[in-house]
Order: C-alpha cells, then structure tokens, then sequence
C-alpha cells in the first residue's frame, strides 16, 4: 500500500519485471520494487535489484508491515535484526547482512483467535481504515524524506 502510495505522489508507474520477479516502478534516481515471491522469500528479489542496479546495503529502504507496533505506528531504522519478521529474514539471509535501512508499519497484535499468518493477509477493519490511511500517508513522506535527508533527522521526525 506503501509503494502504491509513493508511486503516484511520484507519477511513476509500475511494469513488471520476470528477472527481478517484481513489479518496478522508476521516477529519476528512485526504484520502487514490490516481490511477486512469498513474503518469506522476498530476499531473491532484494539481492537481485542490488545486483542489477549496482546499489550499495546503503541506497535501499525496506518497508514491511509490523505485529509488534501499535496500528500505524512508524519505527525507521538505519539497521538491525529481523525482529522475527520473515521477510526481513529473507532479505537479511540473501544479503548476509543486516545493516540496511528499514521502515515498519504497525499493523498491531492479531485477536487470540487468529494466527498471526491469516491475520497479516487480511483486510484492515472498516474501523482502522483512517488510521490505515494517515500512517500509509506518513509512511510516504518519511520514505521520500529518508531518500533526500539526514536518516537521524527523518527518525526524530516520524519515529
């Protein structure tokens, strides 16, 4: 929803890409990538955008939705673990590293009564819809402004 998102606050579009196993979207030095691969296997595509872009650990962004944060809460990082998330595992496996900028989203703790893996594929509630929106709105300001600024300042900012 993210990239959806800064692509059209940059007028890009996105076309698919067999070799990354991607969609890709470019407006001037910005890459947009959304895996077509299982989350848990996102790191394929990673590595191989780093390698077909020439990209140094230090030009890419990751952003991933979050259990462990509030709804919309924002949390940018310059590095750090997995945290447990799968696809950050992937990456961080593919790329035998963890220093790597990330933002996470929080989409907030499943109900009891639902596995974590049904949950994250599921739809937002009637009800978090706004707040959806305002952290999706956010998360693309603070992606732009990652790209252009200081990352201390841009996490004082929206961390």
């Amino acid at each position: 929803m993210t990239l959806d998102g800064l692509a059209k606050m940059l007028k890009a579009r996105f076309y698919k890409n067999i070799y990354l196993k991607a969609d890709i979207a470019k407006k001037e030095d910005l890459i947009l990538v959304k895996p077509h691969t299982f989350m848990n296997l996102s790191g394929f595509t990673v590595r191989k955008t780093i390698d077909k872009f020439r990209l140094e650990l230090s030009d890419f962004l990751v952003i991933c939705d979050d259990l462990n944060l509030p709804l919309g809460k924002l949390r940018l990082r310059k590095s750090g673990s997995s945290g447990g998330h799968k696809g950050l595992s992937s990456i961080i496996e593919s790329l035998q590293a963890e220093h790597f900028a990330r933002l996470r989203i929080g989409i907030d703790r499943p109900p009891s009564e639902i596995d974590s893996s049904s949950f994250v594929l599921s739809k937002f509630l009637k009800e978090e819809q706004p707040c959806i929106k305002q952290s999706i709105e956010n998360a693309c300001q603070c992606a732009l402004d990652w790209a252009t600024r200081d990352i201390e300042k841009v996490m004082a900012e929206f961390n």
